[in-house]
């Protein structure tokens, strides 16, 4: 894993002025942007009481890192008291429209930041969606998400959760979003769903959407599926006990609720890739695989 390092927060013209404060419905949500020492701007949500949904993306894109996935760079924030007063009375403007956010389960102020790309390509339909994903030049990182989004049991991959960026002279494939891991921004469902893989396709949750995803997999594709799943099979037990470490340390949570998380991801990795080939029933242009319909 590469080592990240703690970022001071530079507070100048942080929060994001009235006019340009993005919300989503339902819930409302609300994010502020912070200028990094390494030159780069990076992104804080604030979309759920106690901000479990922080350390969800935390979680998600450390175990990302372990497996090679297609992810935007992110780091740890410093906020000071005096910047949590100042987005705390920037929410209070809105009232009962934005979440009122509990912000004592980060010690020492820390927070979990992804970077914000400055030139991003729009996606708003699903045909827009294959032409970008068609002229990334890491096109075949898409079908990442097809495993990873299962072993984190994510089922919140609509069109707004895919991101397509230029830098330089090249344009990349990104995910992003992961604040409803686990089936929900709470952990609720932890303990005891951890042995449960079945694919977004067999939940309500986006049905039609998630049946288009699996659409793009073809029995050419289905090896770059494949391929992820056995990146993630191959996560090293000692890397998912430190990350689990490191969040006792950072985040307010109980050694009960890290040693769920732990067990989560042991069990996962190690049965994703069987998990997987059955899934293979889902994809209907996939005709060669072990277990789809002949």
């Amino acid at each position: 894993m590469k080592k990240k390092t703690h970022i001071e927060a530079s507070f100048d013209a942080v929060i994001i002025t009235p006019n340009d404060l993005k919300f989503g419905k339902p819930p409302h949500k609300f994010f502020i942007l912070v200028d990094g020492l390494d030159g780069k701007k990076y992104q804080i949500k604030f979309n759920e009481h106690k901000q479990r949904n922080n350390i969800n993306e935390y979680i998600a894109y450390t175990v990302g890192e372990m497996c090679d996935m297609p992810l935007v760079d992110h780091t740890f924030i410093k906020l000071h008291n005096e910047d949590i007063e100042e987005i705390e009375g920037a929410m209070s403007e809105y009232g009962d429209t934005i979440r009122k956010v509990d912000f004592g389960l980060h010690k020492e102020n820390l927070f979990f930041a992804v970077e914000w790309k400055q030139h991003v390509t729009k996606i708003d339909t699903e045909d827009e969606l294959l032409d970008r994903v068609m002229s990334v030049s890491n096109g075949t990182s898409f079908f990442s998400l097809y495993p990873f989004d299962q072993s984190l049991k994510n089922y919140d991959r609509h069109l707004g959760n895919h991101l397509v960026a230029k830098e330089s002279k090249i344009t990349k494939y990104y995910l992003i979003d992961f604040d409803r891991i686990f089936s929900s921004t709470n952990w609720h469902r932890i303990e005891y769903d951890y042995k449960c893989f079945l694919p977004f396709a067999a939940t309500s949750q986006g049905r039609d959407y998630h049946l288009f995803l699996l659409s793009l997999v073809t029995d050419k594709t289905l090896k770059f599926v494949n391929a992820y799943t056995g990146k993630i099979a191959s996560i090293l037990d000692e890397d998912i006990k430190k990350m689990c470490d490191t969040m006792l340390g950072i985040f307010d949570i109980s050694k009960k609720e890290v040693e769920a998380i732990e067990q989560w991801f042991l069990y996962r990795k190690s049965e994703i890739a069987m998990e997987c080939l059955k899934n293979e029933a889902y994809f209907p242009r996939v005709k060669k695989g072990l277990y789809s319909a002949k």
